[in-house]
């Protein structure tokens, strides 16, 4: 069975078009496909294999994030959240990459001595998820999609990962000049929560 690389965003998004024409949309496909299945239930339609469903469809779109694996499972659902972050950090800077490239809009950036004061906070803090290495594409990949928003010459902290409260990539976002938020999972002394 082919299925899609859960660790990547595919370019069209986490979506699937059932036999009725009905589009499902979400932000992962974890959750696309607990929408597919509550939208079965909901219309007594027939169940069918929801997962199975979805991850044939996004390989027919998408056969280049697809690889033959095992029947497709997802992590039971107290898995450890720490897994979630990259999926979620790359829809974050996707989103930012859009914004630049396709809207023309201008980030704000902070001086180097305050991004540097950020990243210290954010190496110390258990919330930074450091990614696996991956394989040298994804690699590629990752350093492409924050060279697009921050340009080559700012400096990506190695000792920093993903925010696994915000889904956000810390490297780039120690840079940007972002709202102070009063998240309460956020911990005391974040540089992005109100105090």
């Amino acid at each position: 069975m082919r299925v899609i690389n859960v660790n990547m965003s595919p370019p069209d998004g986490f979506v699937y078009r059932d036999a009725h024409g009905v589009l499902h949309t979400a932000d992962s496909w974890k959750a696309l496909c607990r929408k597919v299945r509550k939208y079965r239930e909901s219309n007594k339609l027939p169940m069918g294999e929801p997962e199975m469903d979805v991850m044939a469809q996004a390989c027919q779109r998408n056969s280049n994030l697809c690889n033959e694996s095992k029947p497709f499972e997802f992590p039971p659902q107290d898995s450890n959240p720490k897994s979630a972050v990259k999926p979620r950090l790359l829809s974050w800077l996707n989103e930012l990459r859009k914004a630049v490239e396709e809207r023309h809009e201008q980030l704000v950036f902070v001086s180097q001595e305050e991004a540097v004061a950020r990243a210290e906070i954010c190496a110390r803090c258990a919330k930074n998820v450091l990614l696996p290495d991956g394989c040298s594409a994804c690699r590629t990949a990752l350093t492409a999609l924050r060279n697009s928003v921050m340009g080559s010459h700012r400096h990506a902290d190695k000792r920093l990962g993903g925010c696994e409260v915000l889904g956000s990539d810390l490297p780039t976002a120690v840079h940007l000049d972002e709202v102070r938020i009063g998240k309460a999972e956020l911990p005391a002394g974040c540089w992005r929560k109100t105090q």
